[in-house]
């Protein structure tokens, strides 16, 4: 195991360090030589009927066809023509055009859906964002002929980006505040380790000092101990889940780095990047999505488990049990969820002021405002789903809506099996056409290559009752593993013979599972290529058939692929999904997902102005990604999460009784519990 996690972190070191002069780089310079594209787009501002425009809007125009059409008569024209773009996507030079009195940076921007365009113009400083609408007819009418999409005015922004970016570049009070805390933390990490190596943190010790016992929850040497750990307390079946667990976050890194590329500054983006989503192989990116109800499926899987183990003992059965178990899952996500807030509020902030990323300011200023709803867990019904703090927070707070109703979804099953099973079918069918009103209502499809509007978010994707299905699957995988496992006493489930007797029997019926499995995800997945190549012969009626069964599909595929593995069947599958070197990485994946996002965005803001995208850039970028939110997750984890969870256990044991023995270990007791 230790030369497993060596060869690893080495193999990743070598990929993430390979030469960059290998990659196609951004332009470092911005040479004068096109300046005539850049006096082609300044043509806009000769403006048919001038005389109807207003003071201000004259004023702008006359001070900018004077420098370029006069341009010895002062450095101004020079100044506008080189730290101008001078083609779509490219951002000028910022600094070098603020840095000059006489110039103002105006990025001209144009949005439809989740593709920003942009260019980053120089012009005088009689020229602001607010005497420009003139303008938005002929900028959406050059955008269009430059990449073919239809834009309309409304489409067309002026960003004065050095008077929108005053929150940036200074460091405040909050900014204070975080490395206070974070400093304390480290202190008390420190010290908890000395004392223990020095032998003050002993058994006995601890267990007659509750601030010894408190101290002990923040000791690096134990916490490293204990999360490298590679024995599971659990069925070892279960392993093979840590592996699932550690792919779907790659892929959703994966898509997430694919899909930044149409609101990056990428200077091909309406040659390369078409290229790039037209190839067969592509899908799986543009599939990414389905790695979130992945997750939704273990989570009801792992979810249904707990609560089963939990209520096997009659008296937690009670509502004051349940309400705990509750607490137990809000105070085990708390302390990223608020490291990922402080970090927003107070770090980013003090990023360099740029305009390569434009939605960085908007997390910072929704989380000032918008705060209480991503903390209760509600912000994925917010109207807007661009004005909520913490945005790919949805995810946690359908998973947290779907554990508070995992009590009710399993309690009937110790009455009757067929009344849970009943209940959990007709769960499944109401948000089924539920999803198929809401998505044909709207108008929604699955092609790239038609852009959605903001319902596709605001009313589908982010709506629990729309996602639960997945979920559901996953209780449903439970109750199948759990008819194995089944002992005296368990809820009655039908007499049908077991399924690993026939595997038993004939071994070659988990094989064609496997294949079966894997042909039914290849298909879900690749029926988006499809819809993608003939955009336009797809009726609403079969979109919204392909997007119910895709996801239900894509996960029923991979239940085919673990129910022989999860009853002990399926060593082929266990040997590589549930090897050692899963559990300390899974232990990572919900720290992964809330912090790959920020830094995907530092990279971004912090990166070279504008570039050319090709897919060794794109996957460098990808690696680069995931090592680093993982290495910034195992330290937050380390400093953060396990003294958070370690004391949350010390609050709890006076709070409820010694859980029941069972073979099966209560999952929330486990480090690798976080919501997945």
């Amino acid at each position: 195991v230790p030369m497993s996690i060596a060869g690893t972190i080495l193999m990743i070191a070598v990929v993430v360090g390979m030469p960059m002069h290998n990659l196609p780089m951004p332009s470092l310079g911005y040479p004068n030589s096109k300046a005539s594209t850049f006096v082609d787009f300044t043509k806009l501002f000769a403006h048919p009927r001038i005389a109807m425009l207003s003071a201000e809007e004259q004023t702008c125009t006359s001070a900018l066809m004077a420098a370029i059409t006069n341009p010895m008569a002062t450095n101004q024209s020079t100044h506008l023509i080189m730290y101008s773009g001078k083609k779509l996507n490219e951002l000028g030079n910022y600094l070098a055009c603020t840095n000059t009195l006489d110039s103002r940076y105006i990025l001209f921007g144009v949005t439809l859906g989740q593709l920003y365009l942009r260019i980053g113009t120089c012009l005088p400083t009689e020229c602001t964002s607010e005497n420009l609408d003139f303008l938005k007819p002929g900028v959406a009418s050059f955008v269009k002929s430059a990449i073919g999409l239809d834009f309309k005015e409304e489409n067309v922004l002026f960003t004065d980006v050095k008077s929108e970016n005053k929150i940036f570049g200074k460091k405040g009070i909050g900014y204070a505040i975080f490395w206070i805390v974070t400093g304390f933390l480290i202190f008390l990490f420190v010290l908890a380790t000395a004392l223990d190596r020095f032998g003050y943190l002993k058994a006995e010790a601890i267990e007659n000092s509750n601030a010894l016992k408190l101290l002990s929850c923040f000791c690096g040497s134990r916490n490293l101990v204990s999360f490298f750990n590679t024995q599971n307390k659990l069925d070892v079946n279960l392993e093979v889940l840590n592996g699932v667990r550690v792919l779907a976050m790659g892929w959703v890194i994966l898509g997430h780095t694919y899909g930044a590329q149409p609101v990056r500054p990428v200077m091909n983006i309406a040659t390369k990047f078409n290229s790039i989503m037209a190839e067969y192989w592509f899908s799986y990116v543009k599939s990414a999505t389905v790695s979130v109800d992945v997750f939704f499926f273990l989570s009801g899987f792992f979810s249904a488990l707990a609560f089963f183990n939990m209520f096997r003992e009659p008296t937690y059965r009670s509502a004051s049990k349940i309400f705990i178990a509750y607490l137990h899952r809000y105070l085990r996500l708390f302390p990223i969820l608020i490291f990922c807030f402080m970090f927003l509020v107070c770090f980013m902030p003090t990023v360099k002021d740029e305009p390569s990323n434009p939605f960085v300011k908007k997390w910072v200023e929704n989380c000032y405002t918008k705060w209480p709803f991503t903390f209760l867990y509600i912000n994925n019904f917010q109207s807007n789903q661009r004005d909520i703090c913490i945005g790919w927070s949805w995810y946690l707070m359908d998973d947290m809506q779907f554990y508070l109703i995992t009590p009710f979804l399993v309690l009937p099953f110790f009455s009757s099996y067929a009344l849970g099973l009943c209940l959990l079918g007709a769960y499944t069918v109401i948000s089924t056409i539920a999803t198929a009103i809401i998505y044909s209502h709207y108008g929604l499809h699955n092609s790239w290559m038609k852009p959605q509007g903001d319902e596709y978010f605001d009313q589908y994707y982010v709506k629990p009752y729309c996602r639960i299905v997945t979920y559901f699957l996953g209780i449903f995988m439970f109750l199948l593993y759990q008819q194995h496992k089944r002992k005296e006493g368990d809820m009655d489930f039908p007499k049908f013979s077991r399924f690993e007797d026939i595997f038993k029997r004939n071994p070659w019926i988990k094989y064609a599972m496997y294949l079966i499995g894997l042909g039914l995800m290849h298909i879900t997945v690749y029926g988006i290529y499809f819809f993608d190549k003939y955009p336009n012969d797809w009726g609403q009626g079969l979109a919204t058939f392909y997007e119910l069964a895709f996801r239900p599909f894509f996960v029923i595929g991979l239940m085919l692929i673990l129910y022989p593995t999860l009853i002990g069947e399926g060593n082929f599958v266990r040997h590589i999904l549930g090897h050692a070197i899963f559990n300390p990485i899974a232990r990572l994946t919900y720290g992964g997902y809330m912090l790959h996002l920020i830094v995907l965005d530092i990279f971004g803001t912090y990166s070279l102005n504008s570039y050319f995208t090709s897919h060794s850039v794109i996957w460098h970028s990808c690696l680069t990604m995931w090592f680093v939110s993982y290495l910034i997750s195992f330290v937050t984890s380390i400093l953060y999460e396990v003294p958070m969870i370690q004391g949350l256990k010390l609050f709890l044991e006076r709070a409820r009784k010694p859980k029941p023995k069972t073979d099966d270990k209560l999952l929330a007791d486990s480090p690798n519990s976080q919501s997945q």
